[in-house]
């Protein structure tokens, strides 16, 4: 959700007067709930039922735009009378370089410039991403912050960063005088415990359910490091630097930082990148050179080149 926001915030540059609704899960809710951009949030859940309001009658819309452009959005817009725009998902692409790394076939534009190319006479703008907090929300500024944050969690294991690693990496930055913040949401528990476990001097916020405590915590951070994740996105609409790891994945699937403060890190020395676009539940070649080859020290390293 938060890779949509640069085409509403250029949706409505472009049409001041427009009306702008938008369909989303209920889980992702949230991300989007105090974005001013957006007139009215609709939200369903998995059986396409509506949680809240029900969307108006289909004819009252000039254009839809089906970001999602699958069997559940075909389902939902069924019936819907206006101009109907549809995300181009390259989906042959990817699968040339997954199977066969033929990586110069996917698009050259990332995932949120595609979002606005979906709809004609818009343009991308030099902004990145964006994530609005309730109003009067408590939000510390911190100015000079010796906090870092780690974000260790994946739902996938292809895309995260050994623990292990994030372990060694927590122990030498607190050796040198910073403050680290173990960060994640609900399915990030366990791996947020076995680094503090490690290391009892961490600050560990993982498991917390609620998205603006999330970004509260992150935002007092000079830096997060992190998978190739949702919550890589959420610190760059809270625009706090990233340090980004890709294993699996390679940034040409569109899914890097977005006009952000970032150095990402990856292996590009194997041949068997990308070995998928969404992440494995275990290594194809079984030596996941791809996370365990960059060390800790490359990680703290770049990290301290963003602070700087």
């Amino acid at each position: 959700m938060i890779l949509t926001t640069p085409l509403l915030r250029v949706l409505k540059q472009k049409h001041p007067d427009s009306v702008i609704d938008f369909i989303v899960k209920t889980q992702y809710a949230d991300v989007l709930k105090h974005n001013p951009r957006i007139n009215r949030l609709f939200t369903i859940e998995k059986d396409y039922s509506y949680s809240g309001e029900k969307i108006p009658a289909p004819d009252v819309y000039d254009s839809i735009l089906d970001l999602q452009n699958n069997l559940r959005s075909r389902r939902i817009l069924r019936g819907f009378t206006g101009n109907i725009y549809r995300f181009r998902k390259h989906s042959m692409a990817k699968f040339l370089a997954v199977h066969f790394k033929k990586i110069e076939k996917l698009p050259s534009s990332p995932v949120p410039e595609r979002y606005i190319h979906s709809f004609p006479g818009i343009e991308p703008d030099s902004e990145g991403c964006e994530f609005y907090f309730p109003d009067g929300y408590q939000l510390n500024n911190i100015e000079n912050s010796k906090t870092i944050g780690l974000c260790p969690g994946s739902r996938h294991f292809s895309k995260q960063w050994p623990i292990e690693y994030y372990t060694q990496l927590a122990k030498s930055l607190i050796t040198d005088g910073f403050k680290v913040k173990v960060i994640g949401g609900a399915g990030d528990r366990v791996a947020g415990a076995a680094v503090q476990r490690e290391i009892p001097e961490v600050i560990n916020v993982c498991g917390e359910d609620d998205l603006y405590k999330i970004g509260a915590e992150m935002k007092e951070c000079a830096a997060v490091a992190c998978n190739d994740s949702g919550l890589m996105h959420f610190a760059t609409a809270l625009r706090v630097p990233v340090l980004a790891i890709f294993g699996s994945t390679v940034r040409e699937f569109g899914f890097s930082p977005y006009n952000a403060n970032h150095i990402i890190l990856e292996n590009n020395s194997l041949s068997c990148r990308p070995c998928s676009h969404i992440g494995l539940d275990k290594c194809p070649e079984k030596h996941f050179k791809c996370m365990k080859d960059i060390s800790p020290s490359e990680v703290k390293q770049k990290l301290l080149e963003l602070i700087k």
